[in-house]
């Protein structure tokens, strides 16, 4: 349609030398409908005998004209950095302290309850073992609480970058965000199954979904539109320029992967299983952890902006128009979507029916002999349960270690032996889960200190002292 800012635009220049037809080449060549600009025409033509605007609004209708003429133009990804950059240096702040409200609340919470639970522990005798339980209750409240606010602050997250016009603070991101949460995620949720469909289907199939899909949330934020209809609506800005918008994509995320994971190649990096994997220029693996960790927290927004601004790019060419997904469309994207969801059970289930023997050749060749002994080989499934009793055994000396505090102020000194600390600071000696025997454990410094040690499943020793 002919907008109030196209038929100002095109009274403007009609006043100039230009011509009417090479204007008109202009303006289809930026990206107008042919039919908004003929009907621009005609509304410029009716309106000639208006009288002209005042001097002192010159400056502003120049504004508005070179606006117009950019928003028929698909802007190439370095301007739209930069227009991403001019958003993130006024909204850094409120977007970033929207994505750690989460973790201050969380981390305020556990701080509550862990002074609650040191106070209880000087104030009774035997309190080991619910000092170990409440230890348990809290690490899952906090759990808890940093899913439900990380949640809600996603939603935020994305509430603030749409509503970046009107500078809206932290806590008016979260309100307006609090009755968009389950709606948000369920685009998210079909995104994500119509992606799996397409990766069944293949590879490429996949690319063009998350391509196609890739500005539903911002649909939904900043038009109102839902579930399947918002990822249709954003397919339908991308139609007609898919290859462009891909090209700005890749852009941003190779730039931003650049960026972040930059610190690991000036320091290096490790994995748990196989240790250091590169040195990197400085050896400092924890460090480059770390401030990966960092930049990808502080740059995330920056990235979500330069979607945002690349999607009222798409917005800004198609122009106002009400889209009704057609019939055949939504039934197509749902089987995919519905194959999504099927795929990953049926992976799963030929798992668990490998496992079980149904499938007894392959399982088998998962098996080695070693002497008179047949072993399963399998390390994945080994490596969680070893981590999981390495998890247990660490517990165990942590409460061995609060029940030694707690006979220790009781007595002033610590006990020769664990069994000492039975029945009035632990119900009973923690032991290895595996076989059963107590951990090593001896007194120092005539009572006055102590070292208490678990072997690991990897057999190093993981040790407390004092």
């Amino acid at each position: 349609m002919a907008t109030r800012q196209l038929i100002e635009y095109i009274r403007g220049q009609l006043k100039s030398a230009i011509t009417k037809e090479d204007l008109r080449r202009t303006l289809v060549a930026s990206g107008w409908r042919e039919g908004d600009v003929d009907e621009a025409y005609f509304a410029a033509d009716e309106e000639q005998k208006e009288p002209p605007k005042p001097p002192e609004e010159k400056s502003s209708e120049l504004r508005e004209n070179i606006n117009i003429v950019e928003s028929g133009i698909f802007k190439n990804p370095f301007r739209l950095l930069k227009e991403a950059f001019e958003y993130y240096k006024k909204r850094a702040f409120t977007l970033i302290g929207i994505s750690l409200v989460p973790f201050v609340i969380a981390f305020a919470f556990i701080a509550i309850g862990a002074i609650a639970i040191l106070l209880l522990s000087f104030l009774s005798a035997g309190a080991g073992i619910f000092i170990a339980g409440s230890i348990f209750a809290l690490v899952v409240a906090f759990i808890i609480t940093l899913l439900i606010f990380g949640i809600w602050a996603q939603a935020a997250l994305f509430m603030g970058i749409v509503a970046s016009d009107e500078n809206i603070g932290i806590r008016e991101s979260f309100r307006r965000a609090r009755g968009k949460i389950l709606s948000m995620y369920w685009v998210m949720i079909l995104s994500i199954f119509i992606f799996i469909g397409g990766f069944v289907l293949l590879i490429i199939p996949a690319l063009i979904f998350a391509t196609w899909f890739s500005f539903a949330i911002f649909v939904f934020f900043a038009e109102g539109t839902r579930g399947l209809d918002a990822l249709l609506k954003s397919k339908e800005y991308v139609r007609g320029r898919f290859w462009g918008v891909l090209g700005r994509i890749v852009f941003m995320f190779t730039l931003f992967m650049m960026v972040v994971y930059a610190p690991l190649i000036v320091f290096g990096f490790e994995t748990e299983e196989r240790g250091l994997l590169f040195s990197g220029v400085i050896s400092s693996p924890l460090v480059g952890s770390i401030l990966t960790n960092i930049f990808s927290f502080i740059l995330g927004p920056l990235f979500s902006l330069y979607y945002f601004v690349l999607y009222r790019n798409l917005k800004a060419l198609k122009g106002e128009f009400v889209y009704v997904a057609s019939r055949r469309a939504r039934v197509n994207f749902s089987l995919v979507g519905a194959l999504g969801v099927v795929a990953p059970l049926i992976v799963v289930a030929g798992l668990m029916f490998s496992f079980a023997g149904v499938f007894p050749d392959w399982f088998n060749s998962l098996k080695e002999k070693k002497g008179s002994e047949e072993t399963i080989k399998m390390p994945a499934l080994f490596n969680a349960r070893n981590r999981g009793f390495d998890a247990q055994r660490k517990a165990g000396i942590v409460n061995i270690t609060i029940a030694l505090e707690s006979y220790y102020i009781e007595n002033s000194f610590y006990p020769e032996s664990l069994d000492q600390l039975v029945p009035g600071h632990s119900t009973s000696v923690p032991t290895d889960p595996v076989t059963g025997t107590p951990y090593d454990y001896s007194r120092v410094n005539n009572g006055a200190g102590y070292w208490v040690c678990a072997t690991l499943a990897g057999g190093q020793e993981y040790c407390k002292d004092k």
